[in-house]
Parts: C-alpha cells; structure tokens; sequence
C-alpha cells in the first residue's frame, strides 16, 4: 500500500465525516477537485428479516445488504462488516459496483452494527487484505425472531363427564404458519392407553379433537405434535373424568312434557 500524500483532495478526516450522502466512484478516490471533495460516501443499504422456519418454528434472523448507486452510477468496491453488538458474531462482505447485493443469514436475537468500509489508496477497488481501511458510516439494527413452538392443551369442560364428548384444543404460542400433524392419545398414562388400546387414539390436521370418556378417573392425555422437518414435541395433562350423578348440584335433564307444551 502507497504512503498517503498530505496534499491528496480526500483525507481520512473528510471521509469519517462523509456518512449518509453518495459517492462518485473511482473517479472521487483517485481525483483532486473540489466537486470530487465534496462527494459523499454513501452506507450499503440494508433490510432485515426473519427467515422463514422449515420445522419447529425457530426463526433466525437474515439481513440483506445492497451496495446501490447513489447520485452517479458508478459506485466504488466496498466492505461491509455485520457485527454483533457482544462481540459474539462478525461477518464481512466484499460488494462491488453497480447495485451488487448478498445477504448474511442464521442471525440470533441481538443488536447488530453494519459498518461500511473501503480503502482510499484502492482506486475504487477494495482489498480485503488492506491493513487500513476506512469506516465510512456505521448504522445499527435488531434482530427480534420467534422462537420454537410450544403447546398447550385446553379442555372445553373440567372436568370432563362420563359418557359426554369433551373438545380438547392444542394451542400454540403463536398461530403457525403451516401446518402439521396431531397424535392425540387419550389416555395415556393407562395399562391400556398408548401402549395398548388403539381405540384411545387418533390422529388429525387440525388443532383440535372430540372424545367420549366411557368411565370416571384420572386421565393423562398426550399430545404429539408433527412438524414439518418430522421433529415432534409431546405435552401431556391429567384430565379429570367424573360421573354426571355425582356432579353438584347435579345437571338438569330436559323436561319431555314441557317441551310439548311450549311447542319446542
């Protein structure tokens, strides 16, 4: 790398001063007029996004950087250095002229910096290898992504009653984004239930199931829900069934003679 001449039209000190307008390209570091002094270097633009999740819902975060041209068309090479904030992550990207665009996936949840950097004594070329580039501007973004689903299960009545059909609902902890599958086993936790009696289990598409309990009790219900790499997650709760006579005050049942006399 040349020695930097003192009299060169752009100095360090203009260019750390230079963030947020344009840049005229090679032309601005090699030149020596004023109007080339007065160019601007503009920071790669960027945008953020959550990458769409292929199983569990565990999205990272991806960030797309753009080195577009500003008021002239020529842009020169630059590097663009993605950096979290603790130190943990650091990525950089060399973008040449002309709109040239990437992208850095499989971000975490954080706070990153984007800096950008070129070298003046490059002719409009960046080296990666320069000692001494120079940090045009530095802009900061978040990256705030869901993480893994998780379920719960939500009875329509508890407790449950003998002999009536029972909704049983899987609620996410966000409303998914495709859908999987759901093995239902009603009860589990019995000599008869999963390991048994296929009659205690069902499979569906959607997030909900009906169920008739033939007898009271204690009854774990599982469910296994499918994603769409094939991972599963299992939640399970006990689910109290109790006979309808024995229910305070007791359930009333339909009066068959006033439903003639009122004409229901």
């Amino acid at each position: 790398m040349r020695e930097r001449d003192p009299s060169d039209s752009i100095s360090r000190r203009n260019v750390l001063k230079t963030v947020g307008g344009s840049f005229a390209g090679a032309s601005l570091l090699a030149g020596r007029s004023a109007a080339q002094e007065a160019a601007e270097v503009e920071p790669v633009t960027f945008d953020v996004e959550c990458e769409r999740d292929g199983g569990q819902g565990n999205r990272a975060g991806r960030v797309h950087l753009a080195n577009e041209p500003g008021f002239t068309d020529v842009r020169p090479w630059i590097e663009a250095r993605v950096e979290a904030v603790n130190g943990s992550y650091r990525r950089s990207i060399v973008l040449g002229p002309g709109a040239s665009t990437s992208a850095v996936s499989g971000l975490e949840n954080g706070t990153y910096t984007v800096g950008t950097y070129f070298d003046p004594d490059s002719e409009g070329h960046f080296d990666p290898d320069s000692a001494d580039p120079v940090l045009a501007a530095e802009e900061t973004f978040q990256v705030d992504c869901p993480g893994p689903y998780e379920f719960d299960l939500a009875f329509e009545s508890r407790p449950a009653v003998v002999g009536e059909t029972v909704r049983i609902d899987a609620v996410p902890s966000r409303p998914p984004e495709r859908g999987f599958n759901y093995y239902w086993d009603f009860e589990a936790g019995e000599s008869d239930g999963i390991s048994g009696d296929p009659t205690t289990r069902e499979a569906t598409d959607e997030p909900q199931v009906e169920y008739v309990y033939d007898e009271p009790g204690e009854y774990e219900v599982e469910l296994t829900v499918e994603f769409l790499d094939e991972s599963e997650l299992t939640v399970s709760e006990v689910l109290t069934v109790v006979d309808p006579d024995l229910l305070t005050p007791p359930r009333r049942q339909p009066d068959p003679t006033r439903a003639v006399l009122s004409g229901e």
